[in-house]
């Protein structure tokens, strides 16, 4: 998983922890009959994962347990799509997730439950919903009683207008939403950062550092934009903003000594120098080096 994908992994999977968030998220997006048979009185976050070695560099998972209203229990399994391209492989993908699932409890001794994949995406480029029987269109009837059948739900979070997920949600959870939906459009973002900032801080009148931490990764770093930031900040959380953004103009200071110390190690250029030009011990050199190799 690349840097990029960490940063969307990671935000994603804070804002998903919050068990009334994904309440509400589910209020607003799972089909009706879905809705009229689970409790969701009973919602609460899994301790499990079900994306194994095939699956980590495509997904992530959160996984949630849920009761319907006859007492069985199934798994509503968020799944967060870390490319931001058309991914023809999402059905099969979905198949294996499901098996996977299924096998670990019967490995476990567990009893099984069903699983219903949430299958997350905001990147670039249009996607459209196809299942796996799709696939296998030309086949005749009498063999397609043979593929598995099963569906998974996907929300396209590039297709929901804004005023949509506004609409529907709390102001700081349509603010992540939106913020991950417009990720790759830099000016949507500044153009939008005071109110992003505002919706940053909760009702309870605390600050969503996540949502901060996210912006500042895809603002540009100049000084321009890192003023502007700091013009919008809301008075009563000053203090916490500029210590975000002291780490967040570190971190990429940082990045930008470790990509010159990798450009150095491409040229050829050998330790010492590289530890003179940069200011940097030789074990930060090796452990970069070891990284290229690996």
């Amino acid at each position: 998983m690349n840097e990029l994908s960490r940063s969307h992994d990671g935000f994603f999977k804070k804002l998903m922890s919050d068990t009334q968030r994904v309440r509400d998220y589910l209020y607003a997006y799972l089909p009706e009959h879905i809705k009229t048979i689970v409790d969701f009185t009973t919602l609460e976050q899994d301790t499990e994962s079900y994306v194994d070695e095939k699956l980590k560099q495509s997904f992530s998972d959160v996984v949630f347990k849920i009761d319907t209203k006859t007492n069985s229990t199934i798994n509503l399994c968020f799944l967060f799509e870390h490319k931001s391209y058309i991914d023809e492989k999402a059905p099969f993908q979905m198949l294996h997730y499901i098996s996977a699932a299924m096998l670990k409890r019967a490995e476990n001794n567990k009893p099984q439950r069903l699983i219903i994949p949430i299958l997350f995406y905001h990147g670039q480029t249009s996607w459209a919903y196809k299942n796996l029987s799709q696939h296998f269109e030309s086949l005749d009837d009498g063999l397609k009683v043979y593929l598995p059948r099963f569906e998974y739900l996907y929300h396209n979070f590039q297709s929901k207008p804004d005023e949509e997920i506004k609409s529907v949600f709390d102001n700081l959870t349509a603010a992540s939403l939106l913020a991950m939906k417009h990720f790759y459009n830099k000016g949507y973002l500044l153009e939008n950062i005071r109110v992003f900032l505002f919706s940053s801080i909760d009702e309870r009148g605390n600050l969503y550092k996540p949502l901060v931490v996210y912006l500042f990764d895809k603002i540009p770093k100049d000084n321009a934009s890192i003023q502007m930031v700091m013009n919008n900040t809301p008075a009563p959380h000053e203090a916490e903003f500029i210590s975000i953004l002291d780490a967040y103009k570190i971190e990429g200071k940082d990045e930008a000594i470790r990509q010159t110390c990798i450009n150095m190690i491409r040229e050829g250029l050998d330790n010492n120098l590289i530890c003179s030009v940069l200011e940097v011990d030789e074990e930060y050199v090796k452990q970069i080096r070891q990284e290229l190799q690996e």
